[in-house]
């Protein structure tokens, strides 16, 4: 189902930083691939932000949001998941 692609492209993102990955671009990079593969759909963005103020970072640390907008059949899926890291 073309729909899920976001869905699991952030948890991709959940269960690199979860295994312990913090840099952002890597993490933001498998995220590209997840939705690109085998779905037709157009990114409009898939971020790692800081939750406190939705600034772009580098290193995963802190309260984070893994944030995506895709399009899918016309239709502008939006998505994110909050976390915690040490």
């Amino acid at each position: 189902m073309r729909s899920l692609c976001l869905y699991r492209a952030l948890k991709e993102a959940e269960n690199l930083i979860k295994k312990g990955e913090r840099d952002v671009s890597f993490i933001e990079e498998k995220m590209r691939e997840t939705v690109e593969k085998g779905y037709k759909s157009r990114i409009d963005y898939l971020k790692v932000l800081d939750a406190g103020n939705l600034k772009e970072l580098k290193q995963v640390r802190g309260r984070i949001v893994i944030a995506g907008a895709v399009f899918v059949e016309g239709v502008r899926l939006i998505d994110n998941i909050v976390l915690s890291v040490d």
